[in-house]
């Protein structure tokens, strides 16, 4: 990849180079306590930062629960893909998207 196809794939929000989107799904889906995942953008924010933005279904409103599930999912996403920015939406019970996409709107 040339300096010009990275400041490209920055400008236009493109999805980072060698990070499969099915597997980041696949590894939040196996984290203890996501029963779902919709709504997921995971683009390249600058040449060595990659973020990711989802809407992640659990089946309790505990909010102890949530955020070690938020914690345990940036961890992964961290550890695993080295996507360092993250920004996670909870849901749960009948307060879910109608119809949501598994990726974008």
């Amino acid at each position: 990849m040339t300096v010009v196809d990275g400041v490209i794939r920055v400008l236009m929000l493109g999805s980072p180079p060698g990070i499969h989107t099915e597997e980041v799904i696949e590894a939040i889906l196996k984290t203890p306590g996501v029963e779902g995942i919709h709504h997921l953008h995971l683009w390249q924010m600058e040449e060595s930062e990659t973020a990711l933005q989802a809407h992640v279904l659990i089946a309790e409103s505990d909010l102890i629960k949530q955020t070690r599930i938020k914690q345990d999912i940036k961890q992964l996403l961290l550890d695993t893909f080295s996507i360092s920015h993250t920004t996670l939406e909870f849901e749960y019970g009948d307060l879910i998207c109608e119809n949501p996409k598994l990726i974008g709107h």
